[in-house]
């Protein structure tokens, strides 16, 4: 019996991390796949990617009404302790 490899056409086992973009709201849309990489190799770091996302929430939520409950200190403790 052989074992069979699952994975999207052209994806990587560890992908290796390009740089980071120079304004990180370039990188808001990007897969999980693509921004561990960078955290891993110490590019960007898990606060700067939480504040990042933080900040585009109560930028875009007046207009969106995507969060109930913004838990923004409990968001950077964990980051923080990731890094």
């Amino acid at each position: 019996m052989t074992a069979l490899s699952i994975s999207s056409p052209g994806a990587s086992a560890s992908p290796s991390a390009e740089a980071a973009p120079a304004n990180l709201d370039e990188a808001a849309f990007w897969p999980v796949t693509r921004l561990a990489p960078l955290v891993r190799e110490g590019k960007v770091t898990s606060v700067a990617l939480t504040r990042m996302y933080l900040d585009r929430l109560k930028r875009f939520d007046p207009a969106l009404h995507a969060v109930v409950t913004l838990t923004e200190e409990r968001a950077l403790a964990e980051a923080e302790r990731a890094d």
